[in-house]
């Protein structure tokens, strides 16, 4: 029960972390960063004649610009995860509180993260293990959303 419930409200964080990533994918910021991106592809990676120096003396400024703007794209994502991430912790704290437990009975258990209970010969595994494993499920979603279009 513990699980299921911790499942359901980890996967609504998601849905809550996608609609926001998506929000920020709309704003003026974002595109004026993708529109940098593709002018840049132009830019010479070596630069071996007077053409491909003056070409990247043309776009330097914009490189320097591109890359301000990146971290700050890296900062926003990275401050959401961190925001949904401490939001699925304090979930299972309170979760674990309401239950008045803080571990989940599996008759399988995870090597080096649950022990044995001898009395009931069920693995008992922290709930908190649980919610690592469940976000490292959904850790593709937050790989996907976060890439740079």
């Amino acid at each position: 029960m513990i699980t299921i419930l911790l499942t359901a409200s980890i996967i609504f964080l998601v849905a809550i972390y996608v609609f926001l990533v998506r929000l920020f994918k709309k704003t003026r910021f974002y595109r004026e960063i993708c529109s940098l991106r593709q002018v840049l592809t132009g830019v010479p990676q070596e630069l071996r004649s007077k053409r491909d120096v003056r070409k990247y003396r043309k776009l330097k400024p914009y490189i320097k610009s591109l890359r301000r703007r990146a971290v700050v794209v890296t900062l926003v994502y990275t401050l959401l995860f961190l925001v949904f991430y401490l939001a699925s912790l304090t979930i299972t704290w309170l979760i674990g509180s309401v239950f008045n437990t803080f571990f989940t009975k599996s008759p399988v258990g995870l090597p080096l993260l649950s022990f044995l209970d001898t009395e009931s010969g069920y693995f008992v595994i922290p709930i908190y293990v649980n919610t690592i494993l469940i976000l490292t499920g959904v850790l593709y979603i937050f790989i996907r959303e976060a890439k740079l279009d």
